[in-house]
């Protein structure tokens, strides 16, 4: 909604396909904006969403590389990594999500200086155009979480990656991730912990200069067809995180949820603890925040199930 006018509302960024050979990605993040569209002003929960939350959206972070793979397999299944930078001597490719500033060059490895490899980094930070867009992107913005979606594993990572362990805001991190994966039973945790070290990718770099929440869904299996499963499968794994790609959104913001609610007899009733004609009821609602802002104030109302 007003889609022309930057509102004061939670932002919330989610990118795909760093990785050239992960088409899943992609397919979970357009599943995710079509729903969305579909349900606005139908499904209460996808108006509130574009209503009252702002959502960027950058499909394929990696398009030349996406390009090569399909040049090479145009029926799927290439299994070119990296962009196609040309290196210079003979070698081709820079690994965009070990691109990024932070922990670029950290001392436990997590990255390749070789550029021959997978994993190879560049030759500097953001030499690559691809990530110097993204980072020049979220400058621009304030988003509350990031959502870099990658495959395949089935798991929510989220910092550190370039080290071991998790940032002081831990809690926060395991908070808000036991709900994103309450529908899909993902386990969630570190990027070091559930994997491996990574160093200079998107997840850490978010986090660390932008201050938000950042997250990597590894999402699919082996048996499901790994890097490239075929097109109906992949809607079926897209259609299965749904609900995590929509929490995301949801938790960026403010999100009361009911607890609890108590009805009482008031004082001056007759004291046998109900609320009989002509004495006064006190309804006690018991709400918690499940969202990372502040919930000011509202209106919460009641309606009678028995006249």
């Amino acid at each position: 909604d007003n889609v022309g006018t930057d509102e004061n509302e939670p932002e919330v960024f989610y990118d795909a396909v760093h990785h050239a050979r992960e088409p899943l990605s992609m397919t979970t993040t357009l599943q995710f904006m079509s729903e969305l569209l579909d349900g606005y002003g139908n499904d209460p929960e996808s108006t509130l969403i574009v209503d009252e939350r702002e959502l960027w959206f950058v499909p394929c972070v990696n398009p030349d590389g996406y390009e090569y793979n399909r040049q090479i397999q145009p029926n799927g299944g290439g299994m070119w990594r990296k962009n196609r930078r040309n290196n210079g001597n003979g070698t081709t490719g820079v690994d965009l999500n070990r691109n990024y500033a932070t922990g670029w060059s950290a001392p436990n490895g997590g990255n390749s200086t070789n550029p021959s490899s997978d994993t190879y980094r560049g030759p500097s930070p953001f030499s690559e155009p691809e990530s110097q867009a993204v980072e020049a992107f979220m400058a621009q913005h304030n988003f509350v979480q990031s959502c870099t979606c990658h495959t395949y594993t089935e798991v929510l990572l989220h910092p550190w990656a370039y080290q071991n362990g998790a940032p002081a805001n831990g809690a926060e991190y395991t908070r808000i991730g036991a709900r994103l994966t309450e529908a899909n039973g993902m386990p969630y945790g570190t990027v070091s912990g559930q994997l491996y070290i990574a160093a200079g990718g998107s997840v850490d770099h978010h986090h660390v200069v932008h201050n938000t929440i950042a997250w990597t869904p590894e999402l699919g299996r082996s048996i499901e067809g790994g890097f490239w499963p075929a097109p109906p499968e992949q809607v079926a794994i897209a259609e299965r995180h749904q609900r995590m790609f929509r929490e995301m959104a949801l938790t960026s913001g403010p999100l009361p949820a009911l607890v609890s609610v108590t009805v009482t007899e008031a004082p001056g009733g007759d004291g046998d603890g109900r609320i009989e004609p002509g004495e006064s009821g006190l309804v006690t609602a018991n709400l918690s925040n499940d969202g990372l802002a502040a919930l000011n104030g509202g209106t919460l109302t009641l309606t009678a199930l028995d006249l």
